[in-house]
């Protein structure tokens, strides 16, 4: 959706994912030679890890940084972490090219499970890195809008009123992408394999919420963002 927006510009102004993170090297190096200073970054939850990088590099604070943090019914996330890491994903974490590790979905086990989840465990794990946010670097208030995919869904003009507050610029939409690809872009032509592993999702699937969702992190992360997601997805203690 905003990549459609004429007053910003891909690659530079959204998802302007920052790969270099050493002393030796300029931080903001992706764009040498260009004027950043009054840029709007856009950035997504994955940059907000300081396992990987650490804001003191750079001159973070004399920018005019604004990252959207959106969070999904982690429900739906874990279903979609365990079907497409079964359909052969890439894991950057673990160096691994796509489609590397093959499961045996037919003869499951607790640990085989758990190893599935961990796979590119990131996707779902929010709250670690909201709790590490350098806060001398990012403020809430000025750098961060937080909001649901949910939202967006149910009522996209009370959102996009909400967006162009935060960013300070109007914004031209009339829908919200909403489509799941799972099946689609990971199965393709594998309908067969796909019911096989949905039938072990299902089969898993209590395990999987038991295994993957700390219920006192989702509280801290509802305090954090000032949503109730314990109440909007419905989040158990147990399963």
């Amino acid at each position: 959706m905003l990549e459609q927006q004429e007053s910003l510009t891909s690659g530079k102004d959204i998802r302007a994912m920052v790969r270099t993170h050493d002393a030796e090297v300029p931080y903001l190096s992706n764009w040498d030679g260009q004027d950043l200073s009054s840029t709007k970054y856009l950035l997504d939850k994955s940059i907000i890890n300081p396992d990987k990088y650490d804001y003191h590099v750079g001159d973070w604070q004399n920018y005019n940084h604004k990252i959207i943090y959106m969070v999904r019914n982690i429900y739906k996330m874990l279903k979609s972490q365990f079907l497409v890491v079964l359909a052969g994903e890439e894991s950057y974490e673990y160096n691994i090219p796509k489609n590397a590790t093959t499961w045996d979905v037919e003869n499951l086990t607790p640990e085989i499970v758990r190893e599935i989840m961990d796979y590119n465990k990131h996707k779902y794990l929010h709250h670690h890195n909201l709790i590490n946010l350098p806060t001398d670097v990012f403020t809430k208030s000025e750098n961060i809008h937080f909001c649901t995919f949910e939202g967006f869904i149910e009522d996209l003009p009370k959102q996009i009123k909400s967006l162009e507050k935060f960013l300070g610029m109007p914004i031209c939409a009339e829908e919200y992408p909403r489509m799941n690809s799972t099946l689609f872009e990971w199965y393709a032509e594998q309908t067969d394999q796909y019911e096989r592993n949905l039938e072990a999702f299902q089969k898993w699937e209590s395990y999987i919420y038991n295994y993957c969702i700390d219920y006192p992190e989702w509280k801290s992360l509802s305090e954090v963002m000032g949503i109730d997601l314990i109440a909007l997805y419905d989040i158990k203690s147990s399963y």
